[in-house]
C-alpha cells in the first residue's frame, strides 16, 4: 500500500520552486546588488517543456497574447522564439537585466539577433498575470570585453521579461543564456537560529524539514551546538524526529534586502518599499511558516502557532525608516534574549495584550457606545417602519429593537412590484449584482418573507440556459458569461435583469455571482424545507452547478503542466469589482462560494436524486481538496506578521501567488483606483472561506492569527479609521473607533467571532461598523463606504441585519445556538430578550428569556423548531457576572446537561415548547 504525509506531499509541491538555482559561479556578498531572478519562474528554451514550470507558460501566453481559455499551442511562432524569460509574483523594480553565456557556449546569438521584452508596470492596468498588459522593448545592451555578458537597462518595473529571437529565427537554434535580475537593493547578512520543540507538548514532535527562500541566500546550515537530534541530511535539509539537548533547531547565514518598519497608520495603497523583502519557510512535518527577514532587524520572531522562534545571533543593521511615513511600533521589540523560553519570560513580563484580548477585559461594547464615538450625541429618534417583518424581537436595547424593525422595509421599499405581483430586486442605490443582491435575498428569507425572496431568486433561476446580454447591462461585461477567463457561460447563473439602478445590470461584471447566488438559493430551501420548489428548480440549479465543476477544471487543462500550479482546481482567472481596473485573480472569496455552490447542490440533490447527490458530493470533496491544498500553501508561504502581544501570526492572502499582505509586495503597481491595495486584506479577503463556507474551522491557530493580525494591524492601523477620527491614537481610540476599513457588509470578521462564540469581540466590531455605516439623518439608513459611498445602501443593512440575527440566532452545521452572543448586560435582572417566528434550518422558532437575578435565576421559555430537528439546540445564558450555572430544570424536572461555566444549556431537540430555568449561587 503506498503510503504518504503531508510533509511529503508539501515537499514534492515545492519541487516546482517559482525560482532558478543560483549560478555555482556567483558569490554574492553584503552590500552588492541583489540578484532577483530566483525569485521568478525561469523558462527556458532548451528545456523539455515538462521541465518549465506551468507558471513560465504563463509568461509566455502574456507575451503572445493567447487566450486563457483554448489549450496553448507550444509551437506558434512567437513561442518558439522565446529563449528565455522571467515572471515574478509581484511588480518589481529592476536595474538591469544581465544575460550570460558560458565560454564555450555554442550558437550563442549576438546582441541584434534578441529582442528584450518587459510587461509596462506603470501605466494605466491592473497588472496582474491575468490582465491585458502593455510591453516595451530594452535598449542595446552593454556587452562584456568577453561578449559573453549583455547587460540591459530595465527603466520602468515589471512583472516579466521575455527574450526572444528575432524575425523567423528559433530558440531551438540557439544557446540559452543565465539569467539575472539586479534589484537596486543591496544584500545585507545575519547569522540567524531557528529554534523549535521549546514547549513540553512540542518536545517529541518530528520536525524533519528543509528551507526555502525568496529573495534570499542561505548557507552553512547546522544544528544548534546543544541539538543533537537533528542531523543534516542535505544542504538545506535535516532530520529531527528526536527532541534532544537544550534546544532544538538550526542556525546559518543569510543575505537579504529590505527593511520591515512597522507603521503608524498603515497605508491604502502599497508602498514601494515594501517591494523590497525577503522571505524564508521553515518547511516541517510539525508545522510549516515563512518569517521575513528584515523583521529581524527589530528582534526576535516568536510564531506560536507551530512553535518556532527565530533571532539573529549577530550584530544587526539599523532598521531603516523611511522619510515617507510614520513609522511606530507600539512596544520595544528589542530583545537580549537568547532563547524561545527567555523570550517568553521577557514578552510576560511586559504584559501585552492583543486586540481582541484587550477587548475580551474591557466592558462590553453598547449602542450608545458605538454610536456617540462615531455620531455624536445629538441623534434623531430612529422611525417607525409602516410595517414589521414576520420574524419580530423586542432586546434590551431600543434603538437596536427599532434599527431591527426598520430592516424589512428598508430592504423591500425599492423593489419593484410586476403585475402578477412579483418581487424584482436589485442591489439599491445600485443595479443587479449577485455578489451582493445575494445578501439581500438571504436576509429577506431570514426575516421570515420567504414568498418574497422566492420571487428575487426566480431572477436568476428563470435565466435561459444559455446566458446573454439585455439591455442596459454593464459595458464591461461579456456578452454570454461572467467577467473572466471563462470558456463559456452554458448554465451559469448569470445576466439576471433587475429594476434600474446606478451602472445598469450589474450581474455578470461581478464574477463571483453565480456563487454567491447558489449560497442563497440552498439557504433558501434550508429555510423553507419546500422540496417542491426545489424539484421545479433543480435542473437549472445544477446546471450552475455543472458549470462551476467544468470550469474549474479549465485553467490546469489550458496551460502546460498545469496540475502543477498553484491554483489547480479553481476557477480561472475573474473579476469581482470592475472598481479594480477589472483586475483578474483567483480570488479566494470567490472560491468559498463557488465550492458551497457545489456542495450545497450535492446537498439539496440527495432530497430528490439521491445518487446525483452522491456524485456532486463526490465533485465537491475533490474541489474542497485542492482549494485546501492552495490555501495551505497560501498561507505557508506568507509571512507571519508580529501583533500587539509581541507574538508574529499567520495572515491568509486573498488569492494563490500572493505572499503576504495584498497591501505589502503584492499590491504594488497594481491596486489601483478607490478599492486600494489594503480592500483585498480586509474587504473582500480570504474571510469567507472561514465563514461562512467553514473551509478553515474557526479553531483552527492559523485563523485565529488572522484575527490578530486583522485586530491588531490592518483594521487598528487604516488610513479610514484614521480619517475618521482626527488625530487618532491607536491606543486611546482602539475600542469604539476601530474594527473596520472600507466597506464594512464585505468585512466578515463579526460573523467569524459570532461563529466562535467570542460574544466581547463580536459585539464591538457589529456594532462599530453599524456606527461607522449608519446615517442618523437619513432615517437610520446605511451608507456603503466608511467614508463616503452613496446613502441608503440595501446590502450593508442586509449583512447588519444577517450579524444582528446571528446574535440571537444561529446554525452552526447541524446544531443550533440561542442568544449565543448576546450582550450580558441583556441579562441583567429585570430585562428580557423575545424573539418571535425566526426561520431556521430546522423549523420556525420562539423563544423568551427572562431574567429574574435579584432571585438568582434566568428563565427561558423555547418553542422548539420542528420540521427537522437538528442534533442540538444550544441555548447560552451570559451572566452578567460571569457566574456559573448551579442547576438548570426543563418543564419542572431536574436537567443536568449543561456545562456550568459556559453558560450552556443542551436543550432538547423536539417536544413543542419547553419551559427552562438556570439558577445561581450568587
Amino acid at each position: 500500500m503506498l503510503q504518504f504525509n503531508l510533509f511529503s506531499v508539501v515537499v514534492a509541491c515545492a519541487l516546482i520552486l517559482p525560482s532558478q538555482a543560483v549560478p555555482a559561479d556567483i558569490i554574492e556578498r553584503p552590500g552588492e546588488l541583489a540578484d532577483i531572478a530566483p525569485s521568478a519562474y525561469l523558462f527556458r528554451a532548451d528545456r523539455d517543456p515538462a521541465q518549465n514550470p506551468p507558471e513560465a507558460w504563463i509568461l509566455l501566453m502574456q507575451r503572445a497574447n493567447l487566450s486563457f481559455t483554448e489549450p496553448m499551442d507550444v509551437r506558434a511562432p512567437v513561442v518558439q522564439s522565446a529563449l528565455c524569460g522571467l515572471l515574478w509574483e509581484e511588480v518589481r523594480h529592476v536595474d538591469h537585466l544581465e544575460l550570460r553565456w558560458p565560454a564555450n557556449a555554442a550558437h550563442q546569438p549576438a546582441p541584434d539577433d534578441l529582442e528584450i521584452a518587459y510587461f509596462n508596470g506603470v501605466d494605466d492596468a491592473a497588472h496582474t498575470w491575468w490582465n491585458a498588459r502593455t510591453t516595451k522593448d530594452a535598449a542595446a545592451p552593454d556587452v562584456s570585453a568577453d561578449g559573453k555578458s549583455y547587460s540591459y537597462k530595465i527603466p520602468l518595473d515589471t512583472w516579466g521579461v521575455v527574450v526572444s529571437l528575432r524575425g523567423d529565427k528559433k530558440a531551438a537554434d540557439f544557446a540559452v543564456p543565465e539569467m539575472r535580475a539586479y534589484a537596486p537593493d543591496k544584500w545585507k547578512q545575519l547569522d540567524v537560529e531557528v529554534e523549535w520543540g521549546y514547549e513540553d507538548a512540542r518536545t517529541k514532535l518530528d520536525y524533519s524539514g528543509r528551507l526555502e527562500t525568496y529573495d534570499a541566500r542561505i548557507s552553512g546550515v547546522e544544528p544548534l551546538v546543544d541539538d543533537s537530534g537533528t542531523r543534516l541530511n542535505g544542504t538545506n535539509s535535516w532530520n529531527s524526529s528526536k527532541g534532544r539537548g537544550a534546544r532544538r533547531g538550526i542556525h546559518f547565514h543569510l543575505l537579504y534586502f529590505g527593511d520591515a518598519p512597522w507603521p503608524k497608520i498603515w497605508p491604502y495603497h502599497s508602498p514601494s518599499n515594501e517591494v523590497a523583502r525577503s522571505i524564508i519557510t521553515v518547511w516541517t512535518k510539525s508545522g510549516s511558516f515563512s518569517f521575513r527577514a528584515a523583521d529581524l532587524e527589530n528582534g526576535p520572531i516568536l510564531a506560536p502557532e507551530f512553535g518556532f522562534f527565530v533571532r539573529a545571533t549577530n550584530e544587526r543593521p539599523a532598521p531603516a525608516r523611511p522619510a515617507t511615513m510614520d513609522y511606530q511600533p507600539p512596544f520595544d521589540q528589542a530583545s537580549k534574549a537568547t532563547s524561545a523560553r527567555e523570550f517568553q519570560k521577557e514578552l510576560a513580563a511586559k504584559h501585552l495584550l492583543t486586540i481582541r484580548e484587550r477587548t475580551r477585559l474591557h466592558t462590553e461594547q453598547t449602542w450608545a457606545g458605538a454610536v456617540t464615538a462615531m455620531r455624536g450625541t445629538n441623534l434623531p429618534p430612529i422611525p417607525k417602519p409602516p410595517f414589521l417583518s414576520p420574524m419580530t424581537i423586542d432586546v434590551p436595547s431600543e434603538q437596536l429593537t427599532a434599527q431591527w424593525n426598520l430592516g424589512a422595509w428598508h430592504l423591500m421599499r425599492h423593489t419593484v412590484k410586476d403585475a402578477d405581483g412579483k418581487y424584482h430586486f436589485n442591489d439599491f442605490p445600485f443595479g443587479i449584482l449577485s455578489s451582493e443582491t445575494f445578501m439581500i435575498l438571504r436576509v429577506v428569507d431570514l426575516l421570515g418573507l420567504h414568498r418574497e425572496a422566492a420571487d428575487g431568486l426566480d431572477q436568476w433561476l428563470s435565466l435561459p440556459m444559455q446566458p446573454h446580454s439585455s439591455a442596459g447591462t454593464h459595458g464591461s461585461s461579456k456578452p454570454d458569461r461572467p467577467l473572466g477567463h471563462f470558456s463559456d457561460g452554458l448554465g451559469a447563473l448569470t445576466h439576471a435583469v433587475g429594476p434600474e439602478g446606478v451602472g445598469g445590470q450589474m450581474d455578470a461584471v461581478h464574477a463571483m455571482g453565480p456563487g454567491a447566488i447558489m449560497f442563497s438559493i440552498a439557504e433558501h430551501f434550508r429555510l423553507t424545507g419546500d422540496t417542491n420548489w426545489l424539484a421545479t428548480n433543480a435542473v437549472r440549479v445544477k446546471a450552475n452547478a455543472d458549470w462551476i465543476l467544468r470550469q474549474r477544471r479549465l485553467t490546469a487543462h489550458v496551460i502546460p503542466n498545469g496540475e502543477r500550479l498553484w491554483n489547480h482546481g479553481l476557477l480561472p482567472a475573474h473579476v469581482v469589482t470592475p472598481d479594480s481596473f477589472a483586475m483578474h485573480m483567483d480570488f479566494y472569496e470567490s472560491e468559498a462560494y463557488y465550492w458551497m455552490g457545489v456542495n450545497s447542490m450535492a446537498e439539496m440533490l440527495r432530497q430528490i436524486d439521491p445518487s446525483a447527490g452522491a456524485k456532486m458530493a463526490a465533485d465537491a470533496r475533490a474541489y474542497r481538496d485542492d482549494l485546501e491544498s492552495s490555501l495551505d500553501r497560501s498561507i505557508t508561504l506568507t509571512p507571519v506578521v508580529a501583533v500587539r502581544d509581541g507574538t508574529y501570526h499567520s495572515f491568509i492572502p486573498f488569492a494563490p501567488y500572493v505572499r503576504g499582505f495584498a497591501s505589502g509586495a503584492w499590491g504594488w503597481r497594481r491596486c489601483q483606483g478607490h478599492i486600494g491595495a489594503i480592500y483585498w486584506d480586509t474587504v473582500q479577503s480570504a474571510a469567507p472561506l472561514i465563514s461562512p463556507a467553514g473551509l478553515l474551522a474557526v479553531g483552527d491557530p492559523r485563523v485565529q492569527g488572522f484575527l490578530d493580525v486583522l485586530e491588531d494591524r490592518l483594521l487598528l492601523e487604516n488610513d479610514k479609521v484614521a480619517e475618521r477620527t482626527p488625530g487618532f491614537d491607536a491606543d486611546r481610540d482602539w475600542f469604539a473607533r476601530a474594527g473596520w476599513q472600507y466597506q464594512c457588509g464585505l468585512e466578515r470578521q463579526a460573523n467569524i467571532f459570532a461563529l466562535a462564540g467570542d460574544a466581547p469581540d463580536f459585539l464591538r466590531t457589529m456594532l462599530n461598523q453599524y456606527a461607522a455605516d449608519i446615517l442618523p439623518g437619513e432615517g437610520y439608513a446605511f451608507r456603503e463606504h466608511t467614508t463616503a459611498g452613496p446613502i441608503d445602501k440595501v446590502f450593508e443593512e442586509s449583512c447588519f441585519l444577517e450579524r444582528f440575527r446571528m446574535m440571537l440566532v444561529a446554525e452552526d452545521g447541524d446544531t443550533l445556538w440561542l442568544a449565543r452572543t448576546v450582550p450580558t448586560a441583556w441579562l441583567e435582572n429585570g430585562k428580557k430578550i423575545t424573539v418571535r417566528n425566526a426561520p431556521t434550518h430546522f423549523g420556525d422558532l420562539d423563544y423568551e428569556i427572562t431574567s429574574a437575578l435579584n432571585d438568582r435565576r434566568i428563565t427561558a421559555t423555547v418553542k422548539l423548531p420542528s420540521r427537522n430537528p437538528p442534533r442540538e439546540i444550544l441555548l447560552r445564558l451570559r451572566h452578567p457576572t460571569s457566574a456559573p450555572i448551579a442547576s438548570v430544570t426543563i418543564n419542572g424536572k431536574k436537567w443536568k446537561n449543561f456545562d456550568p461555566a459556559a453558560g450552556v444549556i443542551h436543550l432538547p431537540v423536539s417536544g413543542g415548547t419547553v419551559q427552562v430555568e438556570a439558577t445561581y449561587r450568587r
